[in-house]
């Protein structure tokens, strides 16, 4: 009899610890800290720059990122990045010199790393050997719609004239005897897509150095365009793309050069050339 009151009393305590480790487990899982992965978004796509060599003192920056429901920190130079627009950021009257833009995506409290563009606004192109440089000023280009895409506002029905803009820089060195190719950019306002058809340009008398006119060097006479442009580039609706953005190869592009006079061209040196621009498009 004293035995099984042993093995009941036994029993009994095994059911007490069975129940007070049960809710032991139970308090712990409850006390445990709830863990989830946060993983900060990545590094945006600049898809809209400067060139990396411009005499524009106003840079416009267009960006993308793959993660949904981000917002943007930029920063210029040496600036703490700051919330800057979904739409792109414009800085205006920059400084001669060296340029950096920082972009980095946030969601909730995580911050991508930044993505960077390094860009030099210059007032004239450096030469080699005696020559000058290049540089073009955007102009007003008459656009001649042959099309009226679907939902298109009425002032672009067939027969219509509208406006978009062309600029470009030289992308290299000018000196006497030396060649370099035009990488053109398109400006399109409309809410359609456009296919460039038709780019002249046109080198004007007149030319700068150092912020003056400088009549010693005559344009037409030191400076030529010797290849036009030989591709029909489409610049999607309201959007500024250059050759290099849209895939356009170089040897397409246009060609401009400095001949090599019999008489002294010293007077050009740091000397900027203006190019004039007139083109047609068609709304695809």
């Amino acid at each position: 009899m004293a035995r099984d009151d042993s093995l009941q009393s036994a029993g009994r305590s095994v059911a007490v610890v069975g129940v007070l480790l049960f809710v032991a487990i139970v308090l712990l899982a409850r006390c445990q800290p709830s863990v989830s992965l946060r993983i900060a978004p990545p590094k945006p796509l600049i898809v809209l720059a400067p060139p990396r060599t411009t005499d524009r003192t106003t840079a416009t920056f267009r960006y993308k990122d793959s993660a949904p429901g981000v917002t943007y920190r930029c920063a210029l130079d040496h600036i703490h990045l700051r919330h800057c627009a979904l739409d792109g950021a414009t800085y205006r009257r920059l400084r001669v010199g060296r340029h950096v833009f920082k972009i980095a995506a946030k969601r909730g409290r995580l911050l991508s790393d930044p993505a960077r563009w390094h860009w030099k606004i210059v007032r004239g192109r450096a030469d080699t050997g005696g020559g000058g440089g290049g540089h073009s000023t955007s102009v007003p280009v008459s656009v001649p719609t042959t099309t009226a895409p679907t939902g298109a506002p009425s002032n672009t029905q067939p027969g219509t004239v509208d406006r978009f803009t062309i600029s470009g820089h030289v992308d290299g060195t000018l000196a006497p005897g030396l060649t370099a190719p035009v990488n053109l950019t398109f400006s399109n306002p409309f809410p359609f897509a456009i296919t460039v058809t038709a780019v002249t340009i046109t080198v004007q008398d007149a030319t700068m150095r150092g912020g003056r006119s400088n009549p010693s060097c005559v344009g037409t006479d030191n400076f030529l365009v010797t290849r036009g442009l030989s591709a029909a580039p489409v610049v999607p609706a309201d959007a500024t793309r250059s050759l290099g953005q849209l895939g356009i190869p170089r040897p397409k592009w246009p060609q401009v050069s400095m001949p090599n006079l019999a008489v002294n061209q010293d007077a050009c040196k740091l000397t900027t050339f203006t190019l004039a621009y007139h083109g047609t498009a068609t709304a695809r």
